[in-house]
């Protein structure tokens, strides 16, 4: 890693883009405290690119100066560093990027461009999930205006509403009431690119997160976080980046056959994929047998101050860098 050159890639035409904004500054500080040569790369919300210079920080990159996206990767391209991705949702995270990125030869931090494309769509991730030999819970994929009676007979109430295609828990809802469900699916749909959203199961237990990531060769999980928020609400948007009462337990309090299982499972998946960097699959434990059910994969997850992955790493004995750099060793390994 000495004399590699870092463009840290943020913001972008997500509804993530703070949260993805977050994540960028956070990495930026952190690769240049260990002496990489990192400048922010700011994309806008139009996906216009501002190239910074080494030194600089997000905030202060001049919208002026933006590139077009056309522009922007051909600047890369000149540039010759690796595009350490920060973005999440949108373009970002979900193939788009990486298959722009793979076009041109620029070497990138993170999964290929088809295993993002299924980690971001949570049915597709919840079938390799299944082949790989997780649990799901039942749902529903479908678009605004569908019947909600028959699909009621599947998943039953109460049940978790989401976008087919999105993260940070944006569009997400819990419903209890039938009378509820067309608002939620509409809410969901309108965060989706397809415009479907996909009903699921309501599984009552403790929400569980396992990150992955290859270490000296071999892919390791890190200690498992159970996640408690306030007053037994649901893990949303709201808990995750702004609510200073959600608990996080790590390692999680689990039954050993619980941890074996999420552990099996996540790697199996990993590599499955072909996963690059660090990853993070989320699971419910269930109350009533303490089985776990598989809920998503997130191939880029956040790196902000609430995030999770640095936590976890914290706890195995790993600073930030650590896992930055091993993400960047990924890189170099795929190439």
């Amino acid at each position: 890693m000495v004399g590699l050159a870092v463009a840290v890639l943020a913001g972008g035409p997500s509804a993530e883009h703070e949260v993805s904004l977050q994540t960028g500054s956070e990495v930026l500080g952190q690769l240049r405290s260990g002496g990489v040569a990192a400048r922010p790369v700011f994309l806008s919300r139009e996906n216009a690119w501002s190239f910074g210079r080494p030194g600089q920080h997000f905030d202060e990159l001049a919208a002026p100066a933006a590139l077009p996206l056309e522009a922007g990767l051909a600047a890369l391209v000149a540039s010759h560093e690796v595009a350490y991705l920060g973005l999440h949702g949108r373009f970002g995270e979900d193939g788009q990027i990486q298959r722009l990125l793979e076009a041109r030869g620029i070497p990138f931090t993170g999964s290929g461009s088809r295993a993002s494309r299924i980690g971001m769509d949570k049915e597709l991730s919840k079938q390799a999930a299944a082949r790989a030999g997780a649990r799901c819970a039942p749902h529903v994929v479908l678009f605004p205006g569908a019947p909600t009676a028959p699909l009621l007979s599947t998943v039953g109430l109460p049940c978790i509403v989401k976008p087919v295609r999105g993260g940070s828990s944006v569009g997400v809802t819990l419903v209890r009431r039938e009378a509820d469900l067309p608002g939620a699916i509409e809410l969901a749909a309108s965060e989706d690119d397809s415009g479907r959203a996909l009903v699921e199961g309501w599984v009552d237990g403790v929400e569980v997160t396992c990150g992955v990531l290859r270490l000296a060769g071999a892919v390791r999980t890190l200690p498992l976080i159970a996640i408690r928020p306030a007053r037994g609400g649901l893990y949303d948007y709201h808990a995750k980046y702004l609510a200073e009462d959600t608990a996080f337990e790590c390692p999680a309090r689990l039954p050993d056959s619980a941890v074996s299982a999420i552990e099996t499972v996540s790697s199996a998946l990993y590599s499955a994929l072909e996963l690059r960097g660090v990853a993070r699959m989320d699971f419910i434990v269930r109350k009533a047998d303490h089985a776990p059910v598989f809920l998503e994969l997130n191939t880029l997850p956040g790196f902000t101050s609430h995030s999770l992955v640095p936590r976890a790493a914290a706890v195995a004995g790993f600073s930030g860098l650590d896992v930055l750099r091993a993400v960047l060793v990924d890189v170099e390994g795929a190439a």
